[in-house]
């Protein structure tokens, strides 16, 4: 069998993924439900241009209040390949009456090592 140059993968084409480009989140979204028990649901939806089983089980949410860090949650990837969780408000420590008055930065990586640009939304 003769392999020809056409045969192998251009190393320059710029339509193959690259290994070091990140991956991006396309959407996020912090909400509080206030019922008896106030809970937060975390989503975000990433993509990688290698393909979205290149990205990692797990993200994280930071919650922001100006530039304060509050503090850091686990996000996981479902089956529909969306990250999500939902944690008491009591943990976040962020009642749904100050949903707005906070922010949200959802950091996903790849399995390479490579870190998305923060996605930062305000709560709702």
């Amino acid at each position: 069998m003769c392999i020809r140059d056409r045969d192998w993968p251009d190393a320059g084409d710029e339509s193959s993924p690259d290994a070091d480009d990140p991956p991006e989140i396309g959407h996020a979204q912090a909400v509080c439900d206030d019922g008896d028990t106030s809970y937060w649901t975390f989503l975000a939806v990433a993509t990688d241009d290698q393909g979205v089983h290149t990205l990692s089980p797990e993200a994280t949410v930071e919650v922001l209040k100006g530039d304060e860090s509050m503090g850091v949650h686990a996000i996981t990837l479902d089956e529909s390949s969306q990250y999500r969780a939902s944690v008491e408000a009591s943990e976040v420590g962020v009642s749904c009456s100050a949903a707005s008055n906070h922010d949200f930065a959802f950091v996903v990586t790849d399995q390479d090592g490579n870190e998305s640009e923060p996605r930062i939304v305000t709560g709702e």
